[in-house]
C-alpha cells in the first residue's frame, strides 16, 4: 500500500512539473520527448534537440521532472545567490536548461567531451544562452583520449571491452575551468559534475574544491588512471575542500548522487 502510495505521488510531481515545461506527460512508458520547452513563467518556449533512444527519455524524466540533483532545494535568498554554474559532463544539456529555470540570470559553462552529442547540446545551449566547451575536464590540462560508450549518451578515458577505438579531445583542469568562468582564482557559485569516474581524480583538488560554494555531483565505482574510488571516503574528500554533504541518494551500480555546499550538515544521511 505504501508502495503505490509513493508511486502516484511520484507520478503526481512528474505531471506537474511537465506542465510547467508545457510538455503533455502521462507516464514515463508512453512518453515522447518533446521538441520544445516552456523556459520561463512568462511562457517563452525554446527548440530542444536529442539523439535517439530511450536513455534520453531516462535522463529528461529524471532531470526536469524528477529533480535529481535538487536545484529547486538550494535556496535564493540574497546571502546565498547563484550567478556562475559550471556543468562538467553536460551531455545534452538537461541539467543547465533546469539549471536555467531555477536561476535564469546565472552565467553557465558546459563542458562536453563527446562529438557525438555536441550537435544537441548546442541546441540547447543556444536557447538558454549557456557557453559550451567541446572538452573532457579532469585533473591537469591538456589531452586525453576519449571513449564514447556504444549508446553515444555516455563516454569515458578508460577503455573498456565495450567502447571500442578512442579519439584524442581536449582535457581542461578543474582549476582552469574555474578561472575560465570566475576570473583567476575566483569562486562559482554551482558546480555539477557527472563524468563517468573523472570526478575522482578532481575531488583530490583541494585547492579548487574550495573556490566551489556548492556541488552536485554523481559519483561512480571506478577508478580513472589510477586514482583510488571509495565512496566511503567522499565525506572526507569534499570536507578537505570546505565542503559538507548536505544529502546522499545511492542510485544503481554502485553509483549515487551527492548534494553539497559549505553551509551543509556534516555526513548527510544516505537514502
Amino acid at each position: 500500500m505504501i508502495g503505490k502510495l509513493r508511486h502516484l505521488v511520484r507520478l503526481l510531481r512528474r505531471r506537474r512539473e511537465a506542465r510547467r515545461w508545457g510538455v503533455p506527460f502521462a507516464r514515463v512508458r508512453d512518453f515522447s520527448l518533446p521538441d520544445r520547452l516552456v523556459i520561463d513563467a512568462g511562457g517563452k518556449a525554446m527548440p530542444l534537440s536529442f539523439p535517439p533512444g530511450p536513455e534520453v527519455v531516462t535522463a529528461f524524466v529524471a532531470l526536469l521532472l524528477d529533480d535529481e540533483y535538487g536545484l529547486t532545494a538550494i535556496p535564493e535568498g540574497t546571502g546565498t545567490p547563484v550567478r556562475t554554474i559550471l556543468d562538467i559532463g553536460g551531455n545534452v544539456g538537461l541539467f543547465s536548461v533546469a539549471a536555467r529555470r531555477r536561476f535564469p540570470s546565472a552565467l553557465i559553462h558546459v563542458y562536453e567531451p563527446n562529438a557525438a552529442l555536441l550537435l544537441h547540446l548546442r541546441v540547447q545551449a543556444a536557447g538558454i544562452g549557456a557557453a559550451v566547451f567541446p572538452e573532457a575536464a579532469g585533473a591537469r590540462d591538456g589531452e586525453i583520449t576519449f571513449f564514447p560508450t556504444s549508446d553515444s549518451m555516455t563516454g569515458t578515458v578508460e577503455p573498456t571491452s565495450e567502447n571500442g577505438t578512442g579519439v584524442t579531445v581536449p582535457q581542461t583542469s578543474l582549476a582552469s575551468a574555474l578561472d575560465r568562468l570566475a576570473g583567476p582564482g575566483g569562486t562559482v557559485d554551482l558546480v555539477k559534475m557527472d563524468c563517468e569516474g573523472a570526478e575522482w581524480a578532481m575531488l583530490e583538488d583541494r585547492a579548487s574544491l574550495s573556490r566551489i560554494g556548492r556541488l552536485l555531483l554523481e559519483y561512480h565505482p571506478r577508478s580513472i588512471a589510477g586514482v583510488e574510488c571509495d565512496p566511503a571516503a567522499l565525506p572526507a574528500l569534499l570536507a578537505a575542500g570546505g565542503l559538507r554533504i548536505e544529502r546522499q541518494i545511492a542510485t544503481a551500480g554502485g553509483c549515487g548522487v551527492i548534494w553539497a555546499s559549505r553551509n551543509g550538515k556534516e555526513g548527510g544521511a544516505p537514502r
